[in-house]
């Protein structure tokens, strides 16, 4: 009954009853709380938000972001017009993949749009508030399907709608949960991500004790999961969450954290009758993971990955080598792992367009969040009305550092979610009301 009540006061207090009956708005709200759990119904919804907004067409062409975004679609189009046409790699892949190339534009170009139409949804405190809330009532879906995957060793496929929202749950055998998706990565990914939007509902003063006492049992799910992932990139993000969200205060989660991880040791016999494959794995795998002194077989793939990958930029460019091309030519230049992709984002995007576009796109991603970070931070501690944009911020971070690492991007929910923060984070700089209020505070500073 508390969760039932909590999702439906979410859900309300998100503002998807909006006055107006702004339709677009309630399906952007619904296209947010079905990401991680049904993408499609998400996509659905989405479109429909998207389509709402070309009646303000002109609205698209006001910001230098959305315009640098054009610019860099059109560079994109043109390196890969350039690659097709001056390179054959159609006879060295796969004759049934003649358009593989121009398929790695639909990673980018699309996303590129939900980002510029979204804003119409986010431009002020209450539409992001909606997110927030959207992002925080979907991740339920996330954390029961690790619970039957983890501690009642229910595991999938489980598809629904002819395969198009499969909940994955594989059996866990060497290696992390992963609840519905297919890869512990991306799953460790998007907790994180969502973690400081949990934080911000725990410090709502507003809510009463036993929504308070939920939300704490909800971040405990959400770290404990997060462990169990054994993924290195989503520890750094729980890392990443605490600091700049509490920042000196964070001391003080060190030794709890340094408690919760050794509880997860016994967390077995805490549910008892209940059989759990290779019961030793989440420590002890995490910490092996985590021996950093000698290079294990992960960070010789990565030194190896990176220069394969940098030598093949350099042959190149100016308009990479092409999207999804770069399996088949590692290969074909002796590596020995098994990479779909480069495992950094930015050496991604070169590969597949060209420097130009990596540089574009790193700036693009660096200015907003430089911006935003100046427009919340030096007051954040003083104005507590912002803590919603605040955790905006710290889940961008914490997808963007990620990134650096590993790639999950090509997951639909997680491109998803990036833009949309990103654009969020767009919204919050152009936000006057925030501008104004901690020019209020600096001014009431500097006069005491």
């Amino acid at each position: 009954m508390q969760l039932k009540n909590l999702i439906h006061n979410q859900i309300k207090n998100a503002g998807i009853y909006f006055k107006n009956n702004n339709f677009g708005s309630i399906a952007f709200t619904l296209g947010t709380f079905f990401l991680v759990s049904a993408l499609p119904i998400s996509i659905l919804f989405y479109l429909i938000s998207i389509i709402k907004t070309f009646s303000n067409i002109k609205f698209y062409f006001k910001s230098k972001y959305n315009l640098t975004l054009l610019i860099i679609s059109g560079i994109m189009l043109f390196s890969t017009f350039n690659i097709v046409s001056k390179f054959n790699y159609i006879n060295f892949i796969d004759p049934y993949k003649n358009n593989i190339i121009w398929l790695g534009l639909v990673n980018w170009i699309p996303f590129f749009l939900f980002f510029i139409t979204s804003q119409q949804y986010l431009k002020n405190s209450n539409q992001r508030k909606a997110f927030s809330n959207a992002l925080i009532s979907g991740l339920i879906p996330l954390l029961f399907s690790c619970a039957m995957q983890y501690w009642f060793s229910i595991y999938g496929p489980f598809e629904l709608m002819n395969g198009l929202i499969i909940w994955f749950q594989d059996p866990i055998i060497n290696s992390g949960i992963t609840g519905l998706f297919n890869n512990q990565n991306y799953t460790g990914l998007w907790l994180t991500a969502i973690l400081p939007f949990v934080f911000t509902e725990l410090i709502n003063k507003n809510n009463n004790f036993s929504k308070r006492l939920f939300l704490t049992i909800l971040i405990s799910l959400i770290v404990y999961f997060t462990f169990l992932t054994t993924s290195r990139n989503a520890i750094l993000g729980i890392l990443i969450s605490i600091f700049f969200f509490f920042r000196f205060r964070s001391l003080f989660f060190v030794p709890l954290t340094i408690i919760f991880v050794f509880l997860i040791k016994f967390s077995n016999q805490l549910f008892v009758g209940i059989e759990i494959s290779n019961k030793n794995f989440p420590l002890e795998m995490l910490l092996n993971k985590f021996k950093f002194i000698s290079l294990s077989n992960v960070n010789l793939s990565r030194i190896e990955i990176y220069g394969i990958a940098s030598d093949l930029i350099s042959q190149n460019p100016i308009y990479g080598i092409g999207s999804s091309i770069f399996p088949y030519l590692y290969q074909n230049a002796g590596g020995v792992w098994e990479a779909q992709h480069a495992h950094n984002i930015i050496l991604e995007i070169a590969l597949n367009f060209g420097i130009p576009s990596a540089i574009l796109l790193t700036f693009f991603v660096l200015s907003i969040l430089i911006k935003s970070f100046f427009k919340l931070y030096p007051f954040s501690d003083k104005n507590k009305s912002y803590t919603i944009e605040k955790s905006i911020l710290i889940s961008t971070l914490v997808i963007v550092v990620s990134h650096f690492f590993d790639i999950t991007y090509y997951d639909g929910r997680i491109s998803l979610l990036s833009w949309g923060l990103l654009s969020a984070l767009k919204c919050i700089i152009d936000d006057k009301d925030i501008t104004y209020n901690n020019y209020k505070l600096f001014k009431n500073k500097t006069i005491s």
